[in-house]
């Protein structure tokens, strides 16, 4: 580990010199926006802290805590890259108000702490992700400004030092028992590992000033993020969807280049299969413009940050990622607004990248399948390197991982590029969310998913409830994918078998083979499929489902798929009408999703279906 002087000397080198000297424009842009920032910030009293427990409402709080870091962030490097004073008096206030506040963290997170949820114990500081991630923003604030804050007053940096030391430093080096550390928690680790981690590391190599305990608290972050990436498997998979990509690999990423750096590049592991594995899953994952699979807590349209992407593709030296991120960065405007959202320790780095993207190569990331065996992950299009025709995903595993939906065996299906059959995904986040009462949500329920509901139960959550018999094949003219869900739903289901097979045969059609075994018969057995097409019905044996088509040379046009089936295996088929209040569903999905339910009409305990999609009927 390099000293704190030479480290500093090296960021300095490294970002902001060139910071300085960005292209006029986009030095326009971030200085008109801090402009615009120069006003007192919203205050954040009890009453809005105690909203999380009175209503369950989280986003009251967040936004005004969030805005208030962010505009720290907008502020900090306008001043740097004018250094005219402009800003320093509001960067002051911000500074002073972030380390007035009782907790840097969020009310949601307070379950943390002895005294459980509700008002903050300032006697016992916790570390959650954004008491982590204020941490790093003060830390950079700290790195970027000081000998400017100091020629007003020493006890500015004196202060984010004394915060930063008694809300992070200390809290991480001298306990053990925060769950996503992995010392003494049976919980599985998630993003939160490393997003907390790259933050305490950047607070570690900004501000500790003891050598001895810098070296051991950097040693103990390794120690942390090591178990992460044991935890992920070999393949990379990130099942906690794209969204969560952000802050799970992501963030491992940034702190393996922070650590990378700090050790005078001797510790390098960017070349190791998973962790490149790591990378490349948000390619993997990627459907059509904007669109991602979105299994489990995640989004179909999760937002991608391209500057970002790009910099994790030059981590790992990765072409696919690098052509993804410029495609991105050029369908989201390709100009420097792009870098104004997030925390000083994206921004500054972010920044200086930005000009790279303009003159890259650009490509989407349309594999023909991708098979990832340790995750259960498959997706399969039509065609390599298009978004026409069809493309199917679908996943196995189990219903134990983080962010957690019971979808063991779930699918979606789309046509050049447009949802048909789809995952809801997830609302806002409230209290319910993370609660006892989680699977009361209807976007968490199996019901509620393209997947059965067997003798009238659901599946249930919980890692044992999971997939058995999955494989995948490649036969060269076709693709073939088999999955045994039974176990992912408990006993009172009474099924002792449940196949799904699909057949996915390009030019032709996709066939979903479901057959099962009974102990007995219960109640019904009803098989759902989800959709934002309103359903027409051509005969008794099909559906059809009419994509319209957006782009101005197919203004007028549609394009249909139809779902076969036989009749006679149904004693009834409803369609339910999902009315869509959530603003982020609403967002992707627009007022209203469509359940269809085939209800099966056989008391045979041994039986089968077959469903078949293709683009004529």
């Amino acid at each position: 580990l390099i000293e704190k002087d030479s480290f500093c000397n090296l960021l300095f080198n490294s970002y902001v010199k060139q910071m300085i000297s960005i292209p006029t424009e986009v030095k326009e842009v971030i200085i008109q926006k801090a402009e615009n920032l120069m006003f007192d910030d919203d205050p954040l009293p009890a009453s809005l802290f105690l909203e999380y427990i009175k209503n369950g409402n989280r986003k009251n709080f967040e936004e005004k805590s969030f805005a208030r870091r962010n505009k720290l962030s907008i502020l900090v490097v306008a001043e740097k890259i004018e250094n005219k004073n402009r800003f320093t008096n509001n960067i002051i206030n911000l500074i002073w108000s972030i380390c007035e506040e009782s907790f840097w963290g969020v009310p949601a997170h307070l379950y943390m702490q002895k005294a459980g949820l509700g008002l903050p114990d300032v006697e016992e500081p916790i570390v959650d992700l954004f008491a982590a991630e204020t941490g790093s923003c003060l830390a950079w604030t700290y790195f970027l400004l000081k000998e400017k804050l100091d020629s007003i007053s020493p006890i500015i940096s004196r202060r984010i030092e004394y915060e930063i030391k008694r809300r992070i430093l200390d809290p991480c080096n001298e306990r053990n028992d925060f769950w996503w550390m992995g010392f003494n928690s049976e919980r599985p680790l998630n993003n939160w590992t490393p997003w907390i981690c790259s933050n305490w590391l950047t607070c570690i190599l900004f501000i500790e000033n003891n050598s001895e305990r810098r070296i051991r608290s950097v040693l103990r972050s390794m120690q942390i993020v090591d178990r992460f990436i044991d935890s992920y498997p070999d393949d990379g998979g990130c099942d906690e969807g794209p969204s969560y990509y952000w802050r799970a690999a992501a963030s491992a990423l940034e702190y393996l280049e922070l650590l990378y750096i700090a050790t005078g590049k001797n510790i390098d592991i960017f070349h190791q299969p998973k962790i490149k594995e790591m990378g490349r899953y948000i390619c993997y994952s990627y459907i059509a413009y904007p669109y991602f699979t979105n299994f489990g807590d995640a989004s179909a349209i999760p937002g991608v940050s391209p500057v970002l992407l790009y910099r994790l593709g030059s981590m790992l030296e990765d072409a696919d990622i690098k052509k993804m991120a410029v495609f991105f960065f050029q369908k989201n405007g390709a100009g420097p607004n792009l870098l104004l959202n997030g925390n000083l320790g994206r921004l500054v780095p972010n920044i200086v990248t930005f000009k790279e993207l303009t003159h890259q190569d650009a490509q989407e990331p349309l594999f023909k399948s991708v098979w990832l065996p340790n995750t259960e992950f498959l997706a399969i299009r039509e065609h390599a390197n298009s978004v026409k025709g069809f493309y199917m995903a679908i996943k196995g595993g189990h219903n134990g991982v983080s962010h957690n939906h019971n979808d063991v065996g779930n699918f979606i299906l789309f046509y050049d590029g447009k949802p048909v059959f789809v995952d809801a995904g997830v609302e806002t986040y409230t209290a319910k969310t993370f609660s006892k009462n989680r699977y009361e949500i209807w976007t968490m329920q199996s019901a509620y998913h393209n997947l059965p509901t067997i003798n009238g139960v659901d599946q249930n959550d919980g890692k044992s409830f999971r997939s058995k018999d999955v494989w995948f094949r490649d036969l060269g003219t076709k693709y073939e994918f088999n999955i045994d869900i039974s176990s992912a739903y408990p006993d009172s289901a009474c099924v002792k078998k449940w196949t799904r097979s699909v057949i996915f045969e390009p030019e032709k059609q996709i066939s979903i083979h479901e057959r099962y075994i009974l102990v007995r018969k219960k109640r019904p057995t009803v098989l759902h499929l989800l959709t934002p097409i309103s359903p027409e019905n051509i005969d008794n044996n099909s559906m059809r489902f009419i994509l319209q088509q957006y782009s101005d040379s197919e203004k007028d046009k549609s394009k249909n798929v139809y779902l076969h089936y036989d009749h006679d295996k149904f004693s009834k088929i409803s369609i339910d009408i999902i009315t869509i209040e959530d603003i982020q569903l609403k967002r992707v999905w627009g007022d209203k999703l469509y359940r269809i339910n085939f209800f099966m009409k056989s008391d045979k305990l041994r039986n089968e279906c077959v469903f078949r999609v293709n683009d004529s009927n």
